[in-house]
């Protein structure tokens, strides 16, 4: 998968170094990720990544996910963990299916069942639902603005920033403050679909800000995915 966010994106975020382009209109822009994301919910499967930046020394958290995803919801794929006690450091196998997380580290033979809220980490296949995932981030973004177009090989994407509330952004990630506003900055094509969010703010209280960048695959294809 291609990673769609340049450094001028995480730039808007975290800086504000990259200047805004003039509004084309917050209805227009709202009606265009409200189309994003139903092209996302409506797509037989996804592969994504997750990839985190700033996670605070001796924090329990995810690096770095990467898999596909059903809106069963199911996942399949690899998750690197970051200050996970004897997971540190160590990139497992996952596998989620009816609301039960399995991983399956190098020191083991077979899947354990875990809670993904132990290593601060959202449940991967609750990413892509589309009552409480990801793509709810695309209708409930406030303060949108047009930071203009960049092309991504044969691709013209559009990158919007704005606002999400923390309370809805928890639903996703457990360690948001819900009482907190956090910076997004949304990649979206001609065509209205999502290849890519960015989401950054103090996940972690004090110990600083941390930045997600989220990039989508949609497909029509149907995977399988099973209880190992």
């Amino acid at each position: 998968m291609k990673r769609v966010l340049g450094v001028c994106a995480a730039a808007v975020l975290v800086s504000s170094a990259c200047s805004a382009s003039e509004s084309s209109g917050g209805a227009d822009l709202e009606s265009r990720l409200a189309a994003a994301k139903t092209a996302l919910d409506e797509a037989a499967s996804v592969e994504f990544t997750l990839a985190a930046d700033g996670l605070p020394d001796g924090v329990a958290g995810v690096e770095l996910a990467e898999g596909v995803g059903t809106h069963a919801p199911a996942f399949e794929g690899e998750i690197t963990i970051s200050g996970g006690g004897i997971l540190d450091g160590q990139t497992v196998k996952v596998v989620s299916v009816d609301g039960e997380v399995y991983a399956n580290a190098a020191f083991t033979s077979s899947y354990f069942a875990v809670d993904p809220a132990d290593f601060g980490a959202p449940d991967p296949a609750a990413l892509i639902d589309p009552d409480s995932g990801v793509s709810t981030l695309l209708t409930e973004a406030n303060d949108l603005q047009d930071e203009g177009e960049s092309r991504e090989g044969d691709t013209v994407v559009t990158e919007l920033s704005g606002s999400v509330p923390g309370k809805v952004l928890a639903r996703i990630f457990p360690t948001a403050s819900a009482g907190d506003p956090y910076d997004v900055l949304f990649t979206v094509t001609d065509e209205n679909d999502v290849r890519g969010l960015t989401v950054a703010g103090a996940f972690y209280g004090k110990g600083g800000n941390v930045t997600y960048d989220l990039t989508f695959d949609p497909s029509d294809e149907e995977v399988e995915i099973t209880k190992p």
